[in-house]
């Protein structure tokens, strides 16, 4: 998460997605992730969980239904997803 940050921090301007594994976040990258939707205005976010049983995923669909893509997906799908919040 450190990285990721640094990396906003210097080039956020020039960034338009983000995609982040769920599985991974801890509550530290709780904190990056609702920082990300603060800048929401600058890059989207994709969320990729592992499960779609989670209360994460449940928060995060009823804000923005198309930042979740849930497993199974297929590399069109992923694709599709990318272009359309990043568009």
């Amino acid at each position: 998460m450190q990285r990721a940050e640094s990396v906003l921090n210097v080039h956020g301007e020039r960034v338009r997605l983000v995609i982040l594994d769920i599985a991974l976040l801890s509550s530290r990258g709780m904190d990056f992730a609702s920082r990300l939707e603060a800048l929401k205005s600058t890059q989207e976010v994709l969320y990729i969980p592992r499960t779609e049983n989670s209360i994460v995923v449940d928060a995060i669909r009823q804000v923005r239904p198309d930042a979740v893509l849930p497993p199974p997906f297929s590399s069109r799908q992923l694709v599709a997803r990318v272009r359309r919040l990043a568009a």
